[in-house]
């Protein structure tokens, strides 16, 4: 391997997404993907190529887009799909191989369109080997697992942090979890995001990541984490519906079957506020719906799994300190 490129693997249940490209990308992809970035190898089925150089869009012949999102437009010619990011990068994949090659000049740009596209394969693929992900915070006290759902900006990362440091309680996922198709909740150990610095005291060193759209965040790198982080999947258990209110006080009581099925359907089934496919998941719009049935069944199941076994509270909460004393009350109880 050259001095000029370096290797990671990003591993969850066997199965590994490779990314190859300039050390200062690959050493911050290592802190953006933690404890999921060390240990051994899984089966690799996805390589991503990252290269820093004038990105140029240079498909065999004239083709009509397919699609204009927001990173970008996006372009599909020969079983391949390109997207041209506004003239600051080019992502090209193949599907069909499993291998992709994004190019730019900024490592900013290099470093957030691999980790999208990365945690987007390594998603599908483990969907393929019986695995949904839940856009969500997880985590499990003793057998007992649990899982908060809310919107971006909904609490799940101040929720994560006072979990860290209870001593019983141990974290399976700061954004996402992992379901099986028994209901369990498997560990996602990426980076956990803090809102600023100070935010991380006691948690260790924090790391920035900016960001094309979303601006700048700040994470905690999982590895130095990992006695508080779960290493074996728990049963899940318990569902929290996060709800702000406009004053106290902040409570407790039992959600509602609308609400459970609004919130599982929008984090779990549609995955809003997941990665997904960067952002192609159906890379040619309307005519490429069908090709998701076998995921959206997949992940129907895993919602009535949800429903069916996990016991779900809607925690009306005032201040982020209220959130973390409800969910250690109740978790408390036997």
């Amino acid at each position: 391997m050259s001095a000029e490129r370096r290797r990671m693997s990003v591993t969850l249940r066997g199965v590994s997404v490779v990314i190859e490209g300039p050390p200062e990308a690959i050493a911050r992809l290592e802190v953006l993907f933690g404890l999921a970035a060390e240990g051994p190898a899984g089966e690799a089925r996805a390589h991503l190529e990252l290269v820093r150089a004038e990105p140029r869009l240079a498909l065999p012949r004239r083709a009509v887009a397919d699609q204009v999102v927001q990173r970008g437009v996006v372009y599909n010619l020969d079983g391949t799909t390109w997207v041209r990011h506004h003239g600051w990068a080019v992502t090209e994949y193949d599907f069909a191989a499993e291998r992709g090659r994004i190019t730019g000049l900024e490592i900013d740009d290099l470093v957030e369109l691999a980790y999208l596209a990365a945690l987007s394969r390594l998603g599908a693929l483990l969907e393929r080997a019986g695995y949904v992900r839940i856009h969500a915070a997880a985590f499990r006290r003793g057998e007992r697992g649990a899982l908060f759902l809310a919107p971006s900006g909904g609490g799940k990362s101040s929720l994560v942090h006072r979990l860290l440091r209870a001593d019983d309680v141990h974290v399976l996922g700061d954004d996402v979890a992992l379901l099986d198709r028994r209901g369990r909740l498997h560990p996602f150990p990426t980076s956990v995001g803090v809102r600023d610095p100070d935010a991380a005291e006691g948690l260790g060193a924090v790391h920035p990541f900016p960001r094309r759209f979303h601006g700048l965040k700040w994470v905690v790198d999982s590895r130095a984490l990992a006695d508080r982080f779960a290493d074996a999947p728990a049963r899940l258990e318990r569902v929290y519906l996060g709800r702000w209110v406009s004053a106290p006080p902040s409570r407790a009581r039992a959600a509602s079957m609308r609400e459970r099925l609004g919130a599982v359907s929008r984090e779990l089934v549609v995955g809003a506020g997941l990665p997904q496919v960067v952002e192609l998941v159906i890379p040619r719009g309307a005519r490429d719906a069908p090709t998701q049935l076998p995921s959206l069944l997949r992940r129907l199941g895993a919602a009535a799994q949800v429903l069916a076994s996990a016991r779900a509270l809607t925690l009306e909460v005032h201040d982020p300190a209220a959130l973390g004393a409800l969910v250690m009350e109740d978790l408390g109880h036997d």
